[in-house]
């Protein structure tokens, strides 16, 4: 069809905007970005892969070897951000956090700034998404393989821990740094390590296992009467392929997404009713999970998983990007004040810290509304999101510089943010350090042996 700025294209009545808009050209024949394809071109087309969900880049032999390497580099952080946030590393695990909220606002679909989108995408790794770095210069990759890889995560993890824990008590035995227990104890110290660290990977990954199993339940109608996964929009909806991941989801939502809060909940009170809280056998198994809260909020943890299911439902379950972002304030604002309310953390440093990423969170929303919209008079009616075409439109030059200074306080308080996290987490660390070292003096003086087979079977967290 021949298409005219003024009058149109004939024939066609309705348009559909391309979310983000970056992945189409556009023009009279509909075309897609580079390296795009299918419908709404969000599928990958042969012989490139994407990073971030922001960049596509081609296969080739380079790009296989840069498609393995950053897929493996994505293991290793992932790796080392899961020991991080099972440690004892308080400050840290609640960047992370941060991180991990600020990443599910920017999908919101904001017209965020192109320094931003960066950021947000280097970012975006701690969310634990099989689809951070995709391999399509190794094999065949769909969104509806990432579904299925992503809800399975966590049983993967637990069977490479579960590998681990032999191995290491075996390579520790041939160094002679094993203790010598019997099979029985040594079993149970496994079975309580690996309980321990699949849950924490677990609460790690949780708020992206609730937004794939909603994601499955969004459908967007479109003009001809068919409807398209979101998510997936070559995957029609209520085909044999979707009712299998609706299948799946109305499963795992149950027995994880509530299952595993519920049950956490459940074994704290049952620990607090009987007075067993520091027993070794529970400490070992959920103290990552109560450990660092008070006495009577040893149970907040689950108001944690709440604040990463509800952000993770209004991204999904609402589709205009300025609602989401004021329903996210709202409810963040709802949290900070009952954070304040309580301040349920042992460390009044890390009651400090929470309270300052919850502000950041609130920012970024409400930085990403500015983006949104023309914000100076002058600009009201046009769209100004940069490119130098724009940059020469006089209506638009004081509103990029608006929302450039905009995103320098943003990447600039995200910078503080981290900052800050890291400081604490230095002093919380030194303290946990200085505890150990005076609970190690004391056992000496009253000849108090340490746990038998901790040094022969750990996974270093």
């Amino acid at each position: 069809k021949e298409c005219t700025k003024e009058g149109g294209c004939e024939g066609w009545d309705v348009f559909i905007e391309c979310h983000p808009p970056s992945d189409c050209l556009g023009t009279a024949d509909f075309l897609c970005q580079q390296g795009h394809t299918g419908r709404m071109c969000r599928s990958v087309e042969d012989g490139y892969f994407v990073v971030g969900g922001q960049f596509w880049a081609k296969c080739g032999p380079q790009g296989v070897l840069i498609n393995v390497l950053g897929i493996l580099a994505v293991i290793v952080v992932w790796v080392g951000i899961n020991a991080i946030a099972s440690g004892d590393y308080d400050a840290l695990d609640t960047a992370l956090l941060y991180v991990q909220i600020t990443g599910m606002v920017a999908s919101y679909g904001m017209k965020w700034h192109s320094r931003v989108d960066a950021v947000n995408t280097v970012l975006g790794v701690a969310n634990f998404d099989v689809d951070f770095v995709t391999p399509m210069c190794i094999g065949e990759w769909t969104p509806v393989h990432a579904f299925y890889t992503q809800l399975i995560l966590p049983f993967i993890f637990a069977a490479c821990v579960a590998t681990y824990l032999p191995i290491s008590h075996v390579i520790a035995k041939v160094r002679g740094k094993a203790s010598e227990v019997d099979f029985k104890t040594l079993l149970a110290e496994a079975k309580s390590k690996l309980i321990n660290q699949t849950l924490s990977f677990i609460i790690i990954v949780y708020h992206t296992l609730c937004l794939k199993c909603f994601m499955v339940f969004r459908c967007d109608v479109f003009p001809d009467g068919k409807s398209y996964l979101h998510f997936a929009p070559d995957t029609e909806c209520w085909t044999q392929s979707h009712k299998g991941m609706v299948a799946v989801a109305c499963l795992y939502i149950p027995v994880v997404l509530f299952g595993v809060p519920l049950f956490m909940l459940h074994v704290v009170r049952k620990a607090m009713r009987e007075g067993t809280l520091h027993d070794q056998h529970i400490q070992s198994r959920y103290g990552f999970f109560y450990g660092r809260y008070d006495t009577e909020y040893k149970w907040w943890e689950c108001m944690i998983m709440v604040r990463r299911i509800a952000i993770a439902f209004v991204s999904v379950a609402i589709d205009t990007s300025m609602l989401q972002a004021a329903i996210t304030i709202v409810v963040l604002l709802l949290l900070l004040n009952l954070h304040t309310a309580t301040r349920p953390f042992v460390s009044d440093m890390i009651d400090t810290l929470e309270v300052f990423t919850l502000c950041g969170s609130i920012f970024y929303a409400l930085a990403g509304m500015l983006f949104y919209p023309s914000i100076t008079q002058k600009a009201q009616g046009e769209i100004c999101v940069g490119g130098k075409e724009e940059e020469a439109v006089s209506v638009c030059q004081e509103e990029l510089r608006f929302k450039d200074v905009i995103s320098v306080l943003l990447l600039v308080w995200t910078a503080c943010t981290l900052a800050v996290s890291f400081f604490v987490a230095f002093f919380r660390i030194r303290e946990i350090r200085a505890s150990g070292a005076a609970t190690r003096i004391i056992k000496e003086k009253l000849q108090i042996a340490d746990d038998p087979v901790e040094s022969s079977l750990s996974l270093g967290g």
